[in-house]
């Protein structure tokens, strides 16, 4: 499986409003882009069960006001965008400078695309089997810190549950995982009973927020840093953890990651 993220640097053509969490408009651009580029991978996207891609929040050079961005013509953003499986190469290989993405009332005109790690720090491209192999010969990860860097919202008992719980976080990213790849690779049950009896919060960072989604419709989520002790894992666990904390930095934790929820960086020692 691929495992694909890019940053376009996007320059607004108007002048424009956009809310706090845009992130219904970016799903809808992209898409929307994405259709007249590609309609059938527009459409298996759109389809899937399971979201094969996830979208950043736009990075704006300067804060919010009154819970929205008053966009200016001229203004720059950074927007990230990964896609996860067979399609990523194909779909993320459209996406040139010179397109534009129309969120909300704005234009965005894509002015650069960086597609690697050196090129920029949150661009990366690397399948499974290699980040599984590079996880298995790296030193011992004794903490891992996953920053989120937009709100993340989980279902725990049909509830909003705004709290990143170790066996919500990795059992997200192990469903996402098989549910992408298309096979029981992961045993989720199994995932989420080992991080709730061997992964310790360590320390944490952060606060509740209410994320509203649409004017009538929001969830309930966690935004900050949050920190594991993993060396009470048996070995046999260790490497396994750091390969779904890597990929969930592809993929997102938790719910709505297509639509801007759930990105994470992260970081061990």
């Amino acid at each position: 499986m691929i495992l694909k993220a890019i940053v376009i640097e996007l320059c607004a053509q108007n002048k424009g409003r956009l809310p706090l969490s845009h992130g219904r408009l970016l799903h809808a651009a992209f898409l929307n882009t994405l259709r007249v580029l590609d309609p059938e991978a527009s459409a298996r996207l759109h389809n899937a069960q399971c979201k094969q891609f996830s979208l950043g929040l736009l990075q704006l050079r300067k804060a919010a006001q009154a819970m929205a961005y008053n966009v200016e013509a001229g203004e720059h953003a950074l927007w990230r965008i990964a896609v996860m499986g067979e399609d990523a190469e194909r779909i993320t290989v459209l996406i040139q400078e010179g397109l534009r993405f129309r969120v909300g009332s704005i234009v965005f005109l894509a002015t650069k695309i960086y597609n690697t790690k050196q090129q920029h720090p949150w661009a990366d491209t690397i399948t499974t089997e290699a980040l599984e192999h590079s996880c298995a010969v790296m030193p011992e990860v004794k903490y891992l810190t996953l920053n989120f860097i937009t709100p993340a919202a989980f279902r725990y008992f049909e509830e909003d549950y705004p709290f990143p719980k170790p066996e919500l976080v990795f059992g997200s990213a192990a469903e996402r995982w098989n549910n992408i790849n298309g096979e029981e690779y992961f045993d989720v049950e199994l995932i989420k009973q080992v991080a709730s009896k061997f992964i310790i919060p360590d320390n944490w960072h952060g606060q509740t927020r209410r994320v509203n989604l649409t004017p009538k419709h929001g969830v309930t989520a966690f935004e900050g840093s949050f920190c594991y002790k993993l060396t009470m894992l048996p070995q046999e666990y260790r490497a396994l953890f750091i390969v779904l904390a890597r990929f969930a930095a592809f993929a997102g934790v938790g719910r709505l990651t297509g639509q801007g929820l759930g990105q994470v960086r992260i970081q061990y020692k």
